[in-house]
């Protein structure tokens, strides 16, 4: 099916309406009204088809805002209701969907008083600004988060990450850098010697990064011998490549 530009109906005249969509080569008009403006008589219903019906042949869609449900019509707790289970329910790879849902999330929660978890969501929003996919996206994110020692916003990101992706490998090494910076080096130590062994061949760069990362955890807990392993088996693994 090929893909149609509608124009929304925001001249008052349809015949206006009618000559600018065949200008500038639109296909349909998007009709968008609200319940206050229904016809409430025989003669507004008849004045309303003739209206829309002066249109022809342009296709026309109609869009109407049902009170209290839309973002728009000042109902931002029932906005973020239902534009979290929106978002629960779309698929990672549907990278503009998402960041528009996450954007309009954020502005719910901005209305609301909740600046600093808007700001949050705000943050997933841009950050899938032409990302392949919510993956990428948010492993880009967390990392760089972690680089500069965020690691509220990292766990955050990596806690999102692990609901859409469970045991994935650079997921699980982000969360155990972060345990690191946070103290917990036993913590990561756990995940990473349950994780590695585990990983995919195809994963193999994840591998050998997660080996390093594991020989930090080791170091901090003055497991020299451990380390030291797990540096050769870094390299053992990368040799290999």
């Amino acid at each position: 099916m090929i893909p149609k530009l509608a124009l929304c109906n925001f001249l008052s005249d349809p015949r206006d309406l009618k000559a600018l969509a065949f200008e500038y080569g639109f296909s349909g008009v998007d009709w968008s009204f609200d319940l206050k403006s229904v016809p409430d008589s025989p003669l507004a219903e008849a004045h309303w088809a003739e209206t829309v019906s002066a249109l022809g042949p342009l296709e026309i869609r109609y869009h109407c805002p049902f009170y209290k449900l839309d973002l728009g019509h000042d109902d931002p707790a029932e906005a973020e209701k239902r534009l979290r289970s929106g978002i629960k329910g779309t698929p990672y790879y549907y990278r503009w969907e998402l960041e528009r849902g996450y954007r309009l999330l954020a502005e719910s929660l901005q209305r609301q008083g909740e600046n600093r978890e808007s700001e949050f969501y705000r943050l997933l929003s841009d950050s899938l600004h032409g990302a392949a996919d919510a993956y990428q996206a948010f492993i880009k994110l967390a990392e760089d988060r972690i680089a500069e020692q965020d690691l509220d916003t990292a766990s955050r990101v990596t806690g999102l990450l692990e609901g859409m992706f469970p045991n994935n490998t650079r997921i699980i090494i982000a969360r155990a850098r972060i345990d690191i910076f946070k103290g917990y080096a036993s913590r990561a130590v756990e995940k990473l010697n349950r994780q590695l062994e585990n990983t995919p061949a195809k994963f193999i760069a994840d591998k050998v990064e997660g080996y390093k990362v594991l020989a930090r955890a080791y170091k901090n807990l003055g497991d020299w011998e451990s380390s030291r392993r797990s540096l050769e088996q870094s390299d053992l693994i990368a040799r290999s490549l």
